[in-house]
């Protein structure tokens, strides 16, 4: 599909879903601040939802797991409580 097509067709779709979606739009802004890869904005995005949502109703909050130390620095950043699996043989 040529470029101009795209940018026509398919881009306000993708720029309305965008501000439409909290995860979509939590991980654009984690991907301005971090050096990420789109996924695992994505999947950080949803732990910090889902750390709001507890916090908010004084549910405890679960470790944010990965075997990925730039995601687990990254996610301390973003204040989630973290852990590696690999570290628990």
């Amino acid at each position: 599909m040529p470029w101009r097509l795209f940018v026509k067709t398919a881009w306000p779709v993708i720029t309305s879903w965008n501000s439409r979606c909290p995860v979509v739009a939590l991980a654009g802004q984690l991907l301005d601040r971090h050096p990420l890869r789109a996924y695992d904005a994505v999947q950080l995005a949803s732990a910090l939802i889902v750390n709001q949502t507890l916090t908010e109703v004084d549910l405890p909050v679960p470790a944010f797991l990965s075997a990925d130390d730039r995601l687990l620095n990254t996610a301390r950043a973003e204040g989630l409580p973290t852990d590696n699996p690999n570290l628990h043989p």
